[in-house]
């Protein structure tokens, strides 16, 4: 019988575009130094509460990465990171984070045909922290490492996701589950993809994504999205479900490039009422070695440019902020800021991207995100949304033993 792959996504209330999935058939586990929950804001601004939903990890002092899906429809100020924490309710290192990078290449879920694979392909961002941490980091899977891998191998993801079939339970200790890797199973799809599951009752599900798919202390993948047949009934860890990672081999230079060059925030989108008006800051900070000089910089909306025409030694920042105001309710505007920089390194133009959406409420308040049953405290509340994908995934016997 013919089998269709069924991706399964999460979107935040708060409008975050996300495959947050969580992990079924996994055992408690403790947290390795890396290891981190992303959190996003609720309730009335200003916000005071932060809920998990979805996994990240720490690669370096400083960064953070995750899945983009898990960050596009959020602000700077709407995301917090907590690291090296087991559990959800106990205090790990927490910190806020003053730049949001998405792939240049990342297509947001919204904007893409649910039928083409390829609207995953760069699912991937990174989340600079207002304060270095001293936890250790997980080292970044090179290319030949993962060409190492076979068929024969097996690699451990982690995550607060729910741990049963239903999507429903989900788990105040973080869960582990060892899956054996299947390889570049969608070479021209999702060149930067690769996959591992196809066991029966044990896979990521909702609010794993942008967790990790480990060996040791070798990041291999970030949690991307799940696959179902058309006639699986619950909505993860299916006989046969294989699940998509973004490969970090396939993006370790733009990693590196980031945490090493003039690096601003990419995306932010705020979501406002008729009558509000304000500005949000993006940084931008120069991580290399080299002085750079910021030419000029202009936007489809008024701008603070205390940038403009400057020099910014190593180490340096300068903050963009961009006004904004509510247009017509249910009217979203997306705002543009380009600029360009000059060094003894070479020369960039970039832009960065602000979305202001009027969703015409009388008070503005993001709902919380879903919290395990047996601790009321933090979490969100999400929407299920299924994006059916019309390509064939070869399938693994599910009886392979594990190593």
């Amino acid at each position: 019988m013919t089998r269709f792959v069924l991706i399964l996504t999460l979107l935040l209330c708060a409008n975050l575009h996300a495959a947050t999935q969580r992990i079924v058939g996994g055992a408690n586990t403790q947290a390795p130094s890396w290891m981190a929950s992303l959190q996003a804001a609720y309730g009335t601004p200003p916000y005071v509460n932060f809920g998990h939903v979805c996994g990240a990890s720490l690669i370096s002092a400083e960064w953070v990465v995750t899945a983009a899906h898990c960050v596009d429809g959020l602000t700077v100020a709407q995301i917090q990171v907590l690291v090296g924490s087991s559990r959800l309710s106990t205090a790990g290192y927490r910190s806020n984070i003053d730049q949001l990078v998405l792939h240049p290449q990342w297509q947001p879920l919204g904007d893409s045909t649910v039928n083409d694979p390829g609207s995953f392909a760069n699912d991937i961002a990174l989340l600079h922290l207002t304060e270095p941490l001293v936890n250790s980091p997980i080292s970044l899977a090179t290319r030949s490492q993962t060409l190492a891998l076979t068929t024969d191998s097996y690699l451990t993801a982690y995550g607060w996701g729910a741990i049963d079939a239903a999507g429903v339970t989900k788990p105040e200790q973080l869960q582990s589950v060892t899956l054996p890797y299947l390889g570049l199973l969608m070479p021209q799809e999702l060149p930067d993809h690769l996959f591992a599951g196809q066991v029966a009752g044990e896979n990521i599900c909702f609010g794993d994504s942008g967790g990790p798919l480990a060996q040791g202390n070798l990041l291999f993948g970030l949690a991307s999205f799940v696959t179902n047949s058309t006639e699986d009934r619950s909505p993860c860890a299916n006989p046969g479900s294989a699940s998509g990672f973004t490969a970090i081999a396939s993006h370790r230079a733009w990693l590196l490039a980031q945490q090493q060059g003039l690096t601003a925030t990419s995306h932010q989108h705020l979501q406002v009422r008729s009558g509000d008006a304000g500005w949000i800051p993006f940084v931008i900070r120069n991580y290399s070695q080299a002085s750079w000089e910021l030419g000029q910089i202009t936007s489809s909306s008024p701008l603070d440019a205390a940038c403009q025409q400057t020099t910014l030694a190593p180490g340096d920042e300068c903050t963009l902020a961009v006004a904004y105001s509510a247009r017509d309710p249910g009217v979203t505007e997306t705002i543009r800021i380009d600029y360009s920089a000059t060094s003894s390194l070479g020369s960039q133009s970039n832009s960065l991207w602000l979305t202001v959406q009027n969703i015409d409420a009388a008070t503005l308040s993001i709902q919380e995100p879903v919290r395990p049953a047996q601790n009321s405290s933090g979490g969100g509340s999400v929407s299920l949304l299924t994006l059916l994908a019309l390509w064939l995934l070869p399938r693994r016997p599910t009886t392979a033993k594990r190593p």
